[in-house]
């Protein structure tokens, strides 16, 4: 263990760190935790330093990340450093589904779906949708509400800003309509195979919110034995998306199957459909006469497109070495997996991160 460290950089809320020489900060190594991973959860160790800064020694505790490209300390030590600060500003966009079953399409059954929703998620500062007079009906209720209400200010200030998009045209609403079309693309295919009560919809249409939300979206680090990537749901929940094991139904005649059991063969029927068709759609390509997209380099996490996977199951692996053929381009490359080393072609490989 080293007896200094430099800090870097890149410090929360935008403030600037002088680069700190190996007299200004002092670490006891004594006091270092290390936590050994024993599941697939990976924890990161910590030290407790000694931070000089005009003459005065602070304590603070630093995360030891070797994936990492920035540190971050809180805005209350950056004061008590008395470090300058600069403005900076950055957006973080995620798309996320959330299904509610409701039994008509007025006004009232809207009202109650967004109470749930904000019950369940939190209000939302603005919500955009199409011009459906339910829609439109339930935003002038709450905005004639709050308008003739003797509420305090700050909390009639605390309403909801309603955006609508023009009459026909419900491509304007971009990234929402292509989340309603992943799910009904599949799911008016699946319900012709059976009826479902309310229940047992609501059931259905839960899990497919599930399986949506766990698709991959980028690594979390760059670390060679880290197999794990961002999804949705850890903007929702703070960690990836588990389903109940449940065994393979593999009776094609639905109408044979109990009520239970015809839940769960539409959503692993979603499931097998969605994530192939996902992935394809990913390696989605046109003629082309250069090559174009991500290439495949060590080190780099990648999805892996197999048959017969288990729902919210998304099979990842780290390439650790490349095949290049004899034009220089690479199209063969092997995999560390959780399960072992593979070989694989491009065709079944989508390089992360997928944005």
């Amino acid at each position: 263990m080293p007896s200094s460290v430099a800090l870097p950089t890149s410090i929360s809320g935008g403030a600037t760190l002088p680069t700190c020489t190996p007299d200004n900060v002092v670490l006891s190594s004594d006091t270092t935790t290390i936590h050994h991973a024993t599941s697939s959860h990976i924890l990161l160790s910590t030290a407790l330093v000694k931070v000089v800064s005009e003459g005065k020694r602070f304590d603070a505790r630093i995360l030891l990340d070797n994936g990492s490209t920035a540190n971050f300390i809180t805005s209350s030590f950056c004061d008590r450093l008395r470090l300058p600060r600069r403005s900076a500003s950055s957006t973080v966009t995620v798309k996320a589904v959330h299904i509610e079953l409701v039994t008509d399409l007025t006004k009232e059954a809207y009202l109650a779906a967004l109470n749930r929703f904000v019950a369940r998620r939190g209000k939302p500062r603005s919500i955009l949708s199409d011009n459906g007079t339910n829609f439109v009906g339930a935003s002038n209720d709450l905005h004639n509400f709050l308008l003739e209400s003797d509420l305090a200010y700050d909390v009639n200030q605390q309403g909801i800003e309603f955006t609508f998009s023009p009459p026909y045209t419900p491509h304007f609403n971009g990234i929402a309509e292509a989340a309603v079309r992943s799910t009904k693309h599949h799911l008016k295919r699946l319900l012709q195979l059976t009826h479902f009560t309310f229940e047992e919809m609501a059931t259905c249409l839960t899990q497919i919110e599930a399986v949506l939300n766990s698709r991959p979206l980028t690594p979390i680090s760059s670390d060679p034995l880290d197999f794990s990537a961002l999804t949705p749901s850890h903007f929702l929940i703070g960690r990836p998306l588990m389903s109940v094991p449940h065994p393979q139904v593999t009776d094609t005649n639905v109408t044979r199957l109990e009520r239970y059991q015809r839940v769960q063969h539409v959503k692993q029927h979603f499931w097998n459909r969605f994530y192939l068709e996902y992935v394809s759609l990913l390696q989605l390509k046109t003629k082309w006469t250069t090559s174009t997209g991500q290439p495949l380099a060590v080190g780099t996490l990648v999805l892996v497109k197999e048959k017969g996977q288990p729902p919210l199951l998304w099979p990842l692996g780290r390439i650790t070495q490349v095949f290049p053929g004899s034009d220089g381009t690479t199209r063969v490359a092997e995999l560390k997996t959780k399960r072992g080393t593979i070989l694989r072609a491009f065709n079944n490989l989508c390089p992360l991160p997928l944005a």
